[in-house]
């Protein structure tokens, strides 16, 4: 019996808690046609109807207080799931404290982890559900008031967007290469956002999308990028962040175009225009310490090309069939990446696949 009572509880909490129990079906209806409603206290219905699932440990009128000891065990265990709470209005010290609490709120954006609910990430409603101790049908309602997004909530979905325009970039340019600087033959890649903002009507006061990103677009691409769409790809990048053992020169290149002629077109073309840029400049810079960092990037472009042609030997042929992990593998091994998505257990087990 006591294993009964202690289903439905758990049956009340959970199905209401994702919808599948009418709000109008209390789980006091389920104790009634089960039969034991007549062994709880009279304040035990009411307290079941009001979602007051501590109460539910008072004292039967046969002086047993531990009927529902179990379902407590693991209610307090698990924090309370929000399921157990009520939904009523709020005060405006609890809206007050609603608003500050996801303001300061991460979203949890690509985790996995959280379902949509009106628009809003279930695992917010949930955290701020039981903060309150109220229902999260409350919260969600409350939410929907709030006209401010969370700080690292918008830096996320800015953060999507540059990912995506940086796609459509990439998959209109002739080759999937770009440069993150203006030292070669094409607009570099900040200049081709910025294009393509004025193009969706932004025009020349995207400083404000750089307040909100928190840093100039350059540096973000530079910095974030690469961990980012790594991140929100599961590891799993399909945009490409190149880089120069010193950090100097840098591509990014686009996977599903990516194959054995694009690494020696790289190298021929547009490593050779950034070494013809480096040339030019030393050839008029009379300034010796400013010609000593011109000569170390020189020094750093040369190291790449050789990396570049340590694959051209054959043993890297890759092709979009071969899948992320082993096409990157090779590159992250030779330290031509940014960020590291692979593990290094991984890595050692992709450069073991034939090609």
């Amino acid at each position: 019996m006591n294993r009964i009572v202690n289903e439905a509880v758990n049956d009340e909490l959970v199905f209401k808690l994702y919808g599948l129990l009418p709000e109008d079906l209390a789980l006091s209806d389920v104790i009634t046609q089960s039969g034991l409603l007549g062994s709880l206290t009279e304040d035990a219905p009411s307290a079941l109807n009001e979602g007051r699932v501590h109460d539910l440990g008072r004292r039967t009128q046969d002086g047993s207080s531990d009927l529902y000891a179990a379902v407590l065990e693991v209610l307090e265990s698990e924090g309370i799931p929000v399921g157990a709470y009520p939904r009523r209005e709020l005060t405006e010290k609890e809206r007050e404290k609603l608003r500050k609490l996801y303001l300061k709120h991460r979203h949890d954006r690509g985790s996995g982890k959280s379902e949509a609910i009106t628009g809003m990430e279930f695992g917010i409603v949930e955290e701020l559900a039981g903060a309150l101790k109220v229902s999260p049908v409350t919260v969600a309602e409350e939410l929907a008031k709030i006209d401010a997004l969370p700080e690292e909530a918008v830096k996320d979905v800015l953060s999507e967007h540059i990912q995506a325009l940086t796609l459509e970039i990439l998959r209109e340019d002739n080759d999937g290469i770009v440069s993150l600087s203006t030292d070669s033959a094409e607009p570099s890649l900040p200049t081709r956002i910025v294009k393509k903002w004025r193009a969706l009507g932004i025009g020349d006061t995207y400083n404000e999308v750089e307040n909100l990103l928190g840093k100039k677009l350059e540096e973000y691409l530079l910095k974030d990028f690469f961990k980012d769409h790594s991140k929100r790809f599961m590891n799993r990048p399909i945009i490409w962040h190149l880089v120069s053992d010193k950090g100097s020169v840098n591509f990014f290149v686009l996977h599903h175009i990516w194959c054995y002629d694009r690494m020696l077109l790289l190298k021929s073309k547009y490593l050779s225009h950034v070494k013809m840029t480096l040339e030019n400049t030393l050839a008029t810079e009379t300034d010796e310490k400013k010609r000593a960092k011109l000569m170390e990037r020189m020094e750093e472009l040369e190291r790449l090309a050789i990396s570049l042609d340590e694959l051209s030997d054959g043993s890297y042929l890759p092709e979009i069939d071969g899948g992320v992990a082993k096409n990157i593998a090779p590159l992250q091994k030779k330290g031509l990446l940014k960020y590291n998505p692979l593990s290094t257990k991984l890595v050692d087990k992709m450069l073991k696949v034939e090609w």
